[in-house]
């Protein structure tokens, strides 16, 4: 794909997926950036500072592993028919949250979870 593009950042969390047929259609000159570690690392983060980090994901222990509840802001229906499929275990309906909800929460410079605003 000749488009003249030096980078592509892969901005959804679901791209890694796709991210070997992206960057062979985009050929070896086009770097392409995957965002879904710095999404995880600011998960991690958020769940962190607000002490609700599993103490297993700290450790990698899998025999202490944590539930999985999944929060979705587009089409939660399309998600748990798909989810399975990816996530590779049973996971429960998902709950949405719209994006105001999301945006109710901010991160100050200490990285603590405060209300926004």
């Amino acid at each position: 794909m000749d488009r003249g593009v030096d980078v592509l950042v892969l901005g959804c969390t679901h791209y890694p997926i796709f991210a070997p047929a992206i960057s062979k259609m985009m050929g070896p000159d086009t770097r392409v950036i995957d965002s879904a570690d710095q999404c995880a690392e600011d998960v991690a983060r958020r769940l962190e500072s607000a002490g609700m980090l599993h103490p297993a994901t700290e450790q990698h222990h899998k025999s202490a592993a944590g539930s999985l509840r999944c929060f979705v802001t587009d089409d939660s229906p399309r998600f748990a028919a798909l989810a399975e499929r990816f996530v590779g275990i049973k996971v429960e309906p998902p709950t949405w949250v719209s994006t105001d909800e999301l945006y109710a929460f901010d991160l100050d410079s200490r990285h603590q979870m405060r209300p926004a605003g």
